[in-house]
């Protein structure tokens, strides 16, 4: 799919959430940029900038996989990004040859941590920029990818994580009035300095899971 076709299925599957959990029912969508969407609902204007939180390793390797060795099993567990590029050779041998040892999941869960941050840093910098349009409301959607595995553990781990990284300092002038962050069947919404988790059996009932890119 193209940037705009992605954009809008992320969209889509935040507003059928929506629809369950808040009878949430917007009156037109424009697909714009800088937000990328301009949705009304009750007589109000929403913009809504979205993105997708992936390490750029995670795209490459789903790429090399597809064009390399695509009847292989593949490992993605170290895949990151660094600060230094790694090739495609190397990439290659971390997919293709698996570490004995797996990840700590405490590890796994600060690395996700971080890749939300990054995205979050992002798009906090974009909206504040001169030509970013506002609204009545300002929302940002970021669609985790690959999503969190649907377990209590990390439901917790990833609930404490983004309470931490949303009650840090912004850095910027001015902040989204909501922030969802979407992980397979995790809806997370940061709004009036609260955040709140949706009902897991809603959000799975929608299907919100790894939305390939």
């Amino acid at each position: 799919m193209d940037k705009k076709s992605i954009e809008r299925v992320d969209l889509n599957a935040l507003l059928s959430c929506l629809a369950r959990l808040d009878k949430f029912q917007p009156s037109s969508i424009d697909h714009k940029d800088k937000p990328d969407f301009i949705i009304s609902n009750a007589g109000k204007n929403i913009g809504v900038e979205t993105t997708r939180a992936v390490s750029q390793e995670m795209v490459r390797a789903r790429k090399l996989h597809f064009s390399e060795c695509p009847n292989l099993w593949i490992d993605v567990t170290h895949l990151k990004d660094r600060e230094l590029r790694r090739s495609n050779k190397e990439l290659l041998a971390s997919m293709t040859n698996p570490l004995p040892q797996w990840k700590k999941s405490k590890e796994s869960a600060l690395e996700w941590k971080n890749k939300i941050a990054k995205v979050l840093r992002s798009k906090r910098k974009k909206y504040n920029r001169i030509d970013f349009q506002k609204f009545d409301k300002n929302w940002l959607l970021i669609t985790d990818d690959p999503p969190l595995p649907a377990s209590d553990l990390w439901k917790a781990r990833a609930e404490r994580h983004l309470n931490a990284l949303f009650r840090e300092p912004i850095g910027v002038a001015y902040d989204f009035d909501t922030v969802f962050v979407c992980s397979g069947q995790f809806l997370f919404r940061w709004r009036n300095q609260e955040l709140h988790l949706a009902d897991t059996k809603l959000v799975g009932d929608l299907n919100l899971t790894n939305l390939a890119t």
